[in-house]
């Protein structure tokens, strides 16, 4: 059950008062929000907010799955706000570090693991443990997240990762990666959390984390649900390995070893080395740590 104190729905209190040997006589009342649970909490942490976000979806709901079909609501229109209605993002800034639920509603910025973490406390708030975090990875490297731009065929000299990114000595930065020349680019895919602001979160990542509940994965981060891994593999647009190798500075068209010119085609340097997604199942979905 979830009572408002902000509308018709508030728990009200109405407060009497007797002096002596006179009649009780009201004296006022007062709009109160309370969270009732469906079973007592397991998480030893108290919120307003995270009580609220759990309460106020599950309401009138009685089994496991309504109760967690009520929660997952609150992700899907990708509009999460705390109780003083400021709305949480994810990777507003590409520097995030936030990757705690309380960390999350403090700062209101947080990590795709922040998300996991909240996703996964609001149904510990009713007593909720049957579910599951889990990391998604790429053999080697990491992920390229809807959606990227590749240029032409790209000159990498690996036989697999075929384009070639140059990082700057700064490479993330607020709202962009930063690269000294590269054949693959960021641009605007799957939308984040305070859509519509975020359209263009972070998407060059280790790993993604997700939820796993009764054989569905939860992405609370991009406020969608995929039924199998192969619907997770679909949602990236390609995969990075970081190596040294020789490139040819005459097709990067960029002089890589500071000598001034572009005609070296052998320079060895550390960098990025990536290919888009090719078919088949491309990813691996492992235990994470909650």
């Amino acid at each position: 059950e979830f009572y408002d104190a902000r509308d018709n729905t508030a728990f009200q209190l109405d407060w009497h008062i007797k002096v002596g040997t006179s009649n009780w006589a009201k004296i006022g009342s007062t709009r109160h929000t309370v969270c009732v649970t469906h079973a007592a909490p397991v998480t030893t942490w108290r919120n307003e907010s995270l009580f609220v976000l759990a309460c106020k979806n599950a309401k009138g709901r009685t089994t496991e799955a309504d109760i967690h079909a009520g929660i997952w609501s609150e992700f899907t229109d990708r509009d999460v706000r705390r109780v003083d209605d400021t709305q949480l993002t994810y990777y507003a800034s590409f520097l995030c570090a936030n990757l705690s639920t309380e960390n999350l509603l403090k700062f209101g910025d947080g990590q795709c693991g922040a998300w996991v973490r909240l996703l996964m406390d609001m149904r510990r708030v009713h007593g909720l443990t049957n579910d599951s975090f889990k990391l998604v990875r790429h053999t080697g490297g990491g992920l390229l997240v809807k959606a990227w731009s590749f240029s032409g065929a790209g000159s990498g000299p690996l036989s697999l990762y075929t384009h070639v990114g140059v990082p700057s000595a700064i490479f993330r930065e607020t709202d962009r990666y930063s690269w000294r020349v590269t054949e693959f680019s960021d641009v605007n895919g799957l939308a984040g959390q305070g859509f519509p602001g975020i359209s263009n979160p972070a998407s060059f990542f280790e790993n993604h984390q997700l939820l796993e509940f009764d054989g569905k994965y939860y992405d609370p981060a991009m406020g969608v649900v995929y039924a199998s891994p192969d619907e997770i593999d679909a949602a990236m647009h390609g995969f990075w390995i970081e190596a040294e190798a020789p490139l040819n500075e005459q097709l990067l068209h960029a002089d890589l070893n500071a000598d001034g010119d572009e005609n070296d085609t052998a320079v060895n340097l550390k960098c990025y080395h990536a290919r888009p997604n090719p078919s088949g199942l491309n990813i691996s979905i492992i235990q994470g740590a909650y």
